[in-house]
């Protein structure tokens, strides 16, 4: 089963983050920037249609209107249209849109955004517009200005454009990048490894240096150091078991090596053999009980004995074991007591192996 590498999987990670980071930011300064547009749009036609409304009453004629208009508007995207109660209509519109019906603002009411009229025309560039009632010389005067957004619509579609591309070199920029910073941050892990790959019997005083690693990366180190001191502790305990084992077997082979080769060393009697097979069976059962306490104490050593609890009386299992122990105990002129009363449960034959 495949198992992308850390590397690749924080890469990706990395990258998702700066593509949602880079579109949302994008988002939203594209939001932003038309909202400003649109409202600058907004006052532009609020403020020249004051500025025209302002134009009649200081006593300019309705024909003359236009001369102003296209000073101050680029007539590409601005209509003007001017109607009189004399039908002397003016109108510049290049742009090719029809200005839709509209009910003028009355001449009391100042021109503001509640009074802008907004739609999309078939080519889906948005148009606003501001009809409103003047005061002339010549009387009554209804001026109604629009602007169509072509070039607010091209600015924001060269915006949406070139954030894209931006957002599109800073995610492959972040890809291209990010594995070789996590390769550089990961070299710690790589140094722990290699410490942990010389590690031999000869190394396990030698820690970790804790100073050369990352702070994050801390807690491992000391865990392996923890995990080092331990290992040198029971390879020292296993060294001075082996020798002590080693010194146990010894001592029972050596003498049935050498009471064998003494009565092979000439013809004995019946009897000497049998004595010397006697011998050679009570050094064999020592070493076949040594053999059992080893197995007993590395099983114990593992956690892996099975008790067989039960509770018996102190005093019958220890007769037995004086029972065994007192043969060994007259050879030594020795003497065995017993005073032992009251009850136990524990394994048995695990008790006596203790005892004993």
């Amino acid at each position: 089963m495949y198992s992308p590498s850390l590397t690749l999987r924080l890469t990706a990670i990395f990258t998702l983050i700066m593509a949602l980071a880079c579109g949302g930011i994008s988002l939203i300064l594209y939001n932003a920037l038309r909202s400003e547009l649109v409202w600058r749009d907004d006052q532009t036609l609020i403020n020249r249609a004051a500025q025209l409304r302002q134009l009649l009453e200081d006593g300019a004629h309705p024909a003359s209107l236009p001369l102003y208009f296209n000073r101050m508007v680029d007539i590409r995207q601005d209509i003007l249209s001017i109607r009189t109660q004399h039908e002397q209509n003016v109108s510049i519109n290049h742009t090719g849109v029809t200005l839709p019906e509209m009910s003028p603002t009355p001449v009391s009411t100042p021109p503001g955004e509640q009074q802008l009229h907004r739609w999309v025309n078939a080519d889906q560039t948005e148009a606003s517009a501001l009809s409103l009632q003047a005061r002339s010389q010549e009387g009554p005067v209804t001026i109604t200005l629009a602007r169509v957004a072509r070039e607010r619509a091209m600015m924001l579609e060269q915006y949406r454009q070139k954030s894209i591309l931006v957002s599109l070199a800073a995610i492959l920029l972040c890809a291209a990048i990010s594995p070789l910073l996590i390769r550089r941050g990961l070299r710690a892990i790589g140094r722990l490894s290699q410490i942990m790959a010389e590690t031999g019997s000869d190394r396990l005083t030698h820690t970790v240096p804790l100073q050369a690693i990352p702070k994050e990366l801390l807690p491992l180190g000391e865990a392996l150091n923890a995990m080092r001191q331990r290992l040198s502790t029971d390879f020292i305990r296993l060294t001075q078991f082996a020798d002590d084992l080693a010194h146990e077997i010894r001592t029972p082979i050596n003498v049935l090596l050498g009471q064998n080769q003494v009565a092979l060393g000439h013809a004995r009697s019946t009897e000497e053999y049998e004595a010397l097979l006697e011998g050679n069976i009570e050094e064999l059962e020592g070493l076949s009980r040594l053999t059992e306490n080893i197995l007993f104490l590395a099983r114990a050593t593992h956690h892996n004995i099975k008790l067989n609890k039960e509770t018996f009386l102190l005093h019958d299992a220890l007769e037995t074991l004086i029972d065994f122990l007192e043969p060994l105990a007259e050879e030594r002129e020795m003497v065995i007591e017993l005073h032992a009363d009251g009850s136990l449960t524990a394994d048995k034959m695990l008790f006596q192996r203790a005892i004993t």
